[in-house]
This record gives structure tokens, C-alpha cells and sequence, in this order.
């Protein structure tokens, strides 16, 4: 079995309170997720050992999913529609749009 661990990273000067705001609303599990922004190179080689990503509309997280879970057998990568554009040809799976307060 293996679990399931949700982790964020930004480097927005609020991103830590935003992230902490919405673990108390429940948006981010408690026990299962983790705050790692601050640090781009290593925010990127943790991001890319991930199994799984789910992609905000920047280069950054778009490198995140190609270098990483793109290129590992079985994973997903879920982009957004504004992403759509630039990942042309890859087989990851689109949404539709996002939430209205997604900054990170």
C-alpha cells in the first residue's frame, strides 16, 4: 500500500499563509501534505520524483510534470486548459478551469 502525500511549492511571498489558509479549510489534508516552496532548484528535483502533479498555468510546474511524472510509467500529469497550448502532442489530462482564488 502506499500513501498518498500532497505537497506544494510557490514562490510567492504569501504562499506558506495561503497554503496554511487552506489546510484549515480543509482544502489540503492535515496529515498528508507538505509546504515546500521557497527554494526553486529543489522545490523542481522534489517535484519531479513525484508519482503524480497537478499543474498551475506556469513554466515551472509544466517543467515539474515533463521532467517528472511525465516521464515515469503510469503517471498522470492534469493541466489546465492554459497549458494546453504549449504541451501540445503530450498525453496529460486537461480540466476545464480552475479555482477562482488559485494564485499558487
Amino acid at each position: 500500500k502506499r500513501e498518498i502525500m500532497f505537497l506544494l511549492a510557490s514562490q510567492l511571498p504569501d504562499g506558506p499563509d495561503w497554503y496554511e489558509e487552506m489546510k484549515s479549510l480543509g482544502v489540503f489534508p492535515e496529515d498528508n501534505s507538505r509546504y515546500i516552496g521557497g527554494h526553486t532548484v529543489k522545490d523542481l528535483s522534489i517535484l519531479t520524483q513525484c508519482d503524480h502533479i497537478i499543474l498551475t498555468h506556469g513554466t515551472f510546474s509544466f517543467f515539474a510534470g515533463y521532467l517528472g511524472a511525465w516521464q515515469k510509467d503510469g503517471g498522470i500529469v492534469i493541466q489546465s486548459k492554459i497549458l494546453e497550448q504549449i504541451s501540445t502532442g503530450l498525453p496529460w489530462t486537461t480540466i476545464g478551469g480552475c479555482l477562482p482564488d488559485a494564485r499558487l
